[in-house]
């Protein structure tokens, strides 16, 4: 009587193994879209009202809250951040002086603010450079949230009723470049850990099947 060949289950419980490990610490990818709304005269040279603001952000799914308030998440670091203005001016960030922060109906608002600490880039013109980048959305409403946890899926632009993005820069007065964020959406994930073990399992697998 023949046998219907059985894939060896070690290799299963490998790929499964890895699958699940790395769903739960899985890097996530947003990626957002603005607008500048407002320039300083004094950074006038290298920012204009209307040019495009594109970047993403990278951070754990696994992040703790560093904050004990129920209203109020904070969770550290960034992997990694990149936003470009106008297609030719970039600051990037990662780790320390980075964070993300939720805020679920304190002080009378609900909040999600994505902020980075004297970001890496170039003068903004001689003389004054980058010193704070954020991406800042308010609700008015309290209904953005229902906690302060992180949110693993970008939060609706439409809940949000204030946004207060920007670039501040130090010099000999400072001030912010302000930006509207558009768009903010998960990036197409690439192939994570688990998925190349499973693949790697079935590549295993599948000729000692054919063996039998």
């Amino acid at each position: 009587m023949s046998r219907t060949p059985v894939l060896p289950m070690s290799c299963f419980a490998v790929a499964l193994a890895a699958l699940t490990s790395a769903a739960r610490a899985e890097p996530i990818t947003f990626e957002f879209r603005g607008e500048v709304t407002e320039v300083p005269d004094e950074v006038s040279a290298e920012f204009s009202v209307g040019e495009s603001v594109v970047g993403r952000y990278t951070f754990e799914s696994t992040s703790a809250d560093w904050d004990s308030s129920d209203e109020y998440g904070r969770y550290l670091y960034l992997i990694s951040l990149e936003a470009i203005f106008g297609g030719d001016y970039t600051l990037t960030a990662s780790g320390p002086g980075t964070d993300i922060t939720v805020a679920n109906r304190n002080n009378n608002t609900d909040v999600y603010n994505v902020f980075v600490g004297t970001p890496s880039g170039p003068e903004l013109v001689p003389n004054i450079v980058p010193f704070i980048f954020t991406l800042n959305l308010h609700d008015s409403t309290m209904t953005a949230f229902s906690s302060d946890a992180l949110p693993l899926v970008p939060p609706d632009l439409a809940a949000f009723d204030l946004d207060r993005s920007g670039l501040h820069y130090q010099g000999a007065a400072g001030g912010v470049v302000s930006f509207q964020v558009t768009s903010l959406q998960l990036a197409t994930p690439e192939p994570g850990a688990g998925v190349l073990a499973l693949l790697g399992a079935i590549a295993v697998a599948v000729p000692v099947w054919r063996r039998r």
